[in-house]
């Protein structure tokens, strides 16, 4: 069972504060993809834009949004071929033109020093880590619960497993 794709997916992801998004997109065990983990974003995102009373269709105000939260996409974990995809559909006014050729040369270059200083460093996939974390009977270095409230209200609870072992 994938508990991340489901938590996205839930209707109540949309009505998450910006610190539960923030703290999700800080986590690097996830089992989701970089792509799943920008399209929950920019959902996100375009839902808070509208609750805002704007447009979620503007891409400037979807910026103003994300962008506390864009700058810890892993875009060095991406292909060409899924950035490019990103870039003209759910990142399609959100991100610069200038942004978007340094991105993609970047990866396509594999010279991390292309890649605008506003995104993470980091390069390693949240679905696939470099380290692997392991504990026999349990399933992710963090458990999720999703509780919802009588007011429909969902907070996203993680919880941090500390018996698990590290191994390279």
């Amino acid at each position: 069972m994938n508990e991340t794709k489901q938590v996205v997916a839930s209707p109540y992801w949309l009505k998450v504060p910006l610190e539960t998004v923030t703290d999700l997109m800080e986590m690097d065990h996830l089992d989701i993809s970089e792509v799943d983990i920008v399209k929950a974003l920019v959902k996100w995102g375009k839902a808070q834009v509208q609750l805002d009373g704007g447009d979620p269709g503007d891409g400037e105000e979807l910026r103003k949004k994300i962008e506390s939260c864009l700058k810890l996409i892993r875009f060095k974990a991406m292909d060409n071929k899924e950035f490019a995809q990103l870039s003209y559909a759910e990142l399609k006014n959100c991100l610069s033109l200038e942004e978007k050729f340094a991105i993609v040369s970047s990866i396509a270059l594999e010279d991390w020093n292309l890649m605008p200083a506003l995104f993470t460093p980091q390069k390693d996939s949240r679905a696939h880590p470099s380290t692997r974390y392991y504990q026999p009977g349990c399933s992710s270095f963090f458990t999720y619960k999703l509780i919802i409230d009588s007011n429909t209200a969902c907070i996203l609870i993680l919880l941090f497993n500390p018996f698990w072992e590290v191994y390279n």
